[in-house]
């Protein structure tokens, strides 16, 4: 993933939220691309998500909002205080998705959108920071279109286009994720991980973070139950467990201190009945 040359943003807190601040007088805008690759030429089964906090909308720069979007082709955004989907296919055809409801500012909510080949459907989701279903909505495939997206050059934008655009979008992202599997998100939590929603309220951090002896794990539970915390390398491996327990109601810290014995990047996930939240680790050795 690239930032734009215009991209500044003062955090170093890695696996926590990114803050884009296109607020009325910035001078800056920030927004990230992803260069086009192959990776995003996604087929006919495929889910992109991402969690999403607006802290303002309708300004100078923020009227359209953009969350993820390759133009032309696919995208989700947060603009005129509603949440919005799009897809376009290869025969000129096109499905579009608008949450009734106007959201709340400063709420964290779970955006989702799933093409699924097998029901030969489209599906678009909004959950609240409870994890809670706010809105769904499916529409089939467009006669004749088999599902298959338009495919192009451009750049995947994240945050907005950048430059003099009114698209910007004004608050904070995280676990922004596209793959090429239609998740269903309707699967029970206590059930595999897989499609288990993974939940604002656990907020998963590290600090510090990149790694260092010192460094803690810390997480909340709403209530009794049981947590399993682990650490995966980036092609999914596990690496190790290290806790699986019942933990009381309340905020916990987990040293996590010289467990990683090699430099790289690294996942931590908690799962619980709540759901699963998942953190990028960073080691220096």
């Amino acid at each position: 993933m690239k930032k734009s040359p215009k991209d500044r943003n003062e955090s170093n807190n890695m696996g926590k939220s990114f803050r884009f601040d296109n607020s009325d007088g910035t001078p800056i805008t920030h927004n990230v691309w992803v260069d086009n690759s192959e990776d995003l030429d996604l087929g006919t089964n495929w889910t992109m998500e991402a969690w999403v906090k607006v802290v303002s909308v309708m300004g100078e720069k923020t009227v359209g909002g953009i969350i993820l979007d390759k133009w032309d082709a696919f995208g989700f955004s947060a603009g005129y205080h509603h949440f919005f989907g799009f897809v376009n296919f290869q025969n000129g055809t096109n499905v579009e998705f608008r949450h009734p409801e106007e959201y709340d500012l400063n709420r964290w909510y779970h955006v989702a959108m799933i093409s699924n080949a097998t029901a030969e459907e489209l599906s678009f989701l909004v959950h609240d920071s409870n994890a809670d279903l706010v809105y769904s909505d499916s529409k089939p495939f467009p006669s004749g279109s088999n599902g298959i997206i338009v495919t192009n050059e451009n750049l995947l934008n994240v945050g907005g286009l950048g430059g003099a655009s009114n698209m910007e979008f004004d608050g904070y992202m995280d676990e922004i994720r596209i793959i090429k599997k239609a998740i269903d998100f309707t699967r029970s939590t206590t059930g595999t991980s897989e499609g288990r929603m993974p939940n604002k309220q656990m907020d998963l951090s590290c600090y510090p973070n990149p790694v260092t002896s010192e460094s803690m794990l810390h997480f909340e539970t709403r209530a009794n139950e049981k947590v399993t915390i682990s650490i995966f390398e980036m092609n999914g491996s596990k690496i190790q467990t290290i806790l699986s327990e019942v933990l009381p109601q309340g905020v916990h810290s987990v040293p996590l201190g010289n467990l990683i014995y090699k430099s790289g990047m690294y996942l931590c996930r908690l799962e619980s009945p709540e759901g699963v939240s998942t953190i990028k680790l960073v080691v220096n050795k």
